[in-house]
């Protein structure tokens, strides 16, 4: 089933129309953000080596710390073309950081 699966990136669409304050934006209009689920069994796609560690040490005393946990381990940006504010005919082009998720790891 479905909550068997392991850590991985799934697709999440966000419409900005559909997100109160961001009207402004003219492109994209929707963008693949991505979300991270699933399972991170004993060694599964360590982040890096402290979620190896506390993979370890879960496995041998569970109450001690807790698993690692499904989440980004590599995020990119995302192109924003809106209009300006101060000169509402100009458009202007804005990166935004770590906002679309492409890898996800147990960390």
């Amino acid at each position: 089933g479905y909550n068997n699966k392991r850590c991985c990136r799934h697709e999440m669409t966000v419409k900005f129309k559909d997100l109160d304050g961001f009207d402004f934006i003219v492109y994209p209009r929707s963008f693949d953000a991505g979300y991270c689920k699933g399972r991170c069994p004993p060694l599964y796609n360590p982040a890096h080596h402290h979620a190896l560690l506390q993979s370890l040490l879960w496995k041998e005393d569970r109450k001690r710390v807790p698993k690692p946990c499904c989440a980004p381990s590599k995020l990119n940006q995302l192109m924003v073309v809106y209009f300006d504010e101060k000169q509402p005919t100009q458009l202007q082009v804005s990166y935004w950081h770590n906002i679309t998720v492409e890898e996800c790891a147990c960390s």
